[in-house]
């Protein structure tokens, strides 16, 4: 839809504009993608070290992981 009106538009002004909400549109739709993949990863960490701990092995922690988030 944006891509049409970018298209149709003669105004340099209205073009500059769309360009930039298209933009804001995909970074947007691609941080929200990141979002969700950092999620999954973290739940099913979290799911593996449920399951090694009712297999008997010890909780790992550790601090430089906790710190920067890995």
């Amino acid at each position: 839809m944006l891509q049409k009106e970018l298209m149709d538009t003669t105004d340099a002004e209205r073009k500059r504009q769309i360009k930039i909400l298209i933009q804001r549109m995909d970074n947007k739709e691609r941080e929200e993608k990141k979002k969700q993949l950092k999620e999954l990863k973290d739940k099913e960490e979290k799911e593996m070290r449920k399951q090694a701990v009712k297999d008997g092995k010890k909780p790992f922690y550790c601090m430089a992981l906790l710190y920067w988030n890995i």
